[in-house]
């Protein structure tokens, strides 16, 4: 039985909906009820983790998703990503037979180059730090105690259900802005990958149900920039609006100006995405 962690949030919510639309008998724990019925669900708001019988595999949706928060408190990232995580293995070591993790392409940091999954991490922020500690504890735990593991580093994940993100955000203001659509940063913003929320889904089930172990960046085909992400939403709602970065400014510390991660390896165990590229994906999430 699988013990889903994070399904009242986006992604483990979806992940909860595809389970249940299969038949799947799991368990949740989390920080509220579960968007869908499931078996059993505990909610756990710091301390321990219930030992749940019958659990044989996770799949640990649950965390912290912002970086701008490590300015604000620092201690609340690492709360979220990396010692919850740890008390969940530490439960759980001598059942599972399988853990299936959700890490970030953040852990690359800021590169113009491809990024492989056995490049060494490089974060530049403190939620990209947060989740390269977690993948080790994954490891660690894995090779001690001798259950399978699979690390999923998602690029931005993008939905009609999403709750927060820079495409949330352009949506929001693509649908009221009359003049220009001014964008923080220089010309053309930060370049980076998105990938829909039901190519995300396919990854965790295709991990954890054929017990892919090992490290793999899900991510679309192709990366595009702020400039063209904005273009590609006004365009979808008809809007002819000029972008613009009127203030020409660095980004915000902690933001990425380029994410180039290859999906060849995941794509190599059976992964075919619905919506390959960045503008596929983006079109695909509005909900308009």
């Amino acid at each position: 039985m699988i013990l889903l962690t994070g399904a009242s949030g986006f992604i483990g919510g979806a992940v909860a909906r595809k389970l249940k639309t299969l038949g799947y008998h799991f368990v949740s724990v989390g920080t509220s009820t579960p968007k869908e019925e499931c078996t059993h669900y505990e909610i756990v708001r710091g301390g321990p983790i219930p030992l749940i019988d019958g659990v044989d595999s996770i799949i640990h949706c649950a965390a912290n998703p912002n970086p701008k928060p490590d300015y604000d408190n620092p201690n609340e990232i690492f709360e979220d990503n990396l010692f919850l995580t740890n008390r969940l293995l530490s439960t759980y070591r001598n059942q599972i037979k399988n853990f299936t993790f959700l890490s970030s392409i953040k852990i690359y940091g800021d590169r113009v180059a491809k990024s492989f999954e056995e490049d060494i991490p490089r974060p530049d922020c403190l939620y990209g730090v947060s989740k390269v500690a977690a993948e080790e504890l994954v490891r660690s735990y894995s090779r001690t105690f001798g259950f399978d593991h699979c690390i999923l580093r998602l690029c931005p994940v993008v939905g009609k259900e999403q709750t927060h993100g820079i495409v949330k955000d352009f949506i929001e203001r693509a649908k009221t802005v009359t003049d220009k659509f001014n964008i923080d940063g220089k010309f053309p913003g930060s370049i980076r990958p998105y990938v829909h929320i039901d190519d995300v889904v396919n990854a965790i089930l295709l991990a954890d149900e054929q017990s892919i172990q090992g490290t793999f960046n899900v991510s679309s085909d192709n990366e595009i920039s702020n400039a063209k992400l904005a273009n590609t939403i006004l365009t979808e709602l008809g809007k002819i609006n000029v972008v613009d970065f009127p203030n020409n400014t660095e980004p915000w510390k902690g933001d990425s100006r380029s994410m180039r991660p290859s999906n060849k390896k995941l794509r190599s165990h059976g992964w075919d995405p619905k919506f390959r590229t960045a503008e596929l994906a983006v079109r695909n999430a509005l909900y308009f």
